[in-house]
């Protein structure tokens, strides 16, 4: 009945889509026969988004681990933290101590909200003179201060809890090569001024 009362109230106020209407239509019309169903399809939905996020983040991983080469560490999401909001999923040049790394946020909860962007561990720290403006050459982006440079994932990419998204990611190959491209491209364009920046900070320069 709490469930009846929710989509005639959602629909009423006219937050559903028409497809969405006409499956509320057919459940109500037999409730007896299929609330159990919208039940069970309704809660397993987190298990099934969890599912497919840690498949694509453990093939994304892989395929950044051979772009990337053995200087570079790439640092995933655990597990039961993927759908957690101000999740970070990064890759950093050994050499650079952990304090900078191209990387992929997950601003909101259930993968929502993505940006790419140059990830600085030390909120604290300064910006790296003519990093933004060398990185805004790509695309124009913003700093934070845990960001030496941030700009948002593409419409179709940018909330990972939709079923457009999802099946991008199942299927893989499109998101990836999305994905691995953008890492690429930022690794590239930001590379040779963090390093001309951190040589000069180390001790042993």
């Amino acid at each position: 009945m709490d469930f009846i009362d929710y989509v005639r109230v959602t629909k009423e106020t006219e937050l559903l889509s028409e497809q969405d209407r006409m499956i509320v239509d057919y459940i109500c019309n037999q409730p007896s026969n299929r609330l159990r169903i919208a039940h069970s399809v309704a809660s397993t939905l987190r298990e099934v988004q969890r599912r497919i996020v840690k498949g694509f983040q453990t093939a994304l991983e892989k395929r950044l681990t051979a772009d990337f080469g053995d200087a570079w560490q790439v640092t995933h999401i655990r597990e039961e933290q993927l759908l957690e909001k101000w999740n970070v999923f990064k890759v950093s040049k050994g050499q650079w101590g952990g304090r900078f790394a191209p990387a992929l946020s997950f601003e909101g909860q259930n993968c929502v909200g993505l940006t790419f962007g140059i990830f600085k561990s030390d909120q604290n720290a300064p910006h790296i003179p003519g990093l933004r403006s060398r990185m805004d050459q790509i695309v124009v982006g913003r700093e934070w201060p845990h960001w030496e440079w941030e700009f948002p994932v593409a419409h179709e990419y940018k909330d990972w809890s939709v079923p457009g998204a999802l099946e991008r990611l199942a299927e893989k190959d499109e998101a990836l090569n999305y994905f691995a491209d953008w890492f690429l491209k930022i690794k590239s364009a930001a590379e040779p001024s963090i390093d001309d920046w951190w040589r000069p900070t180390q001790p042993d320069a």
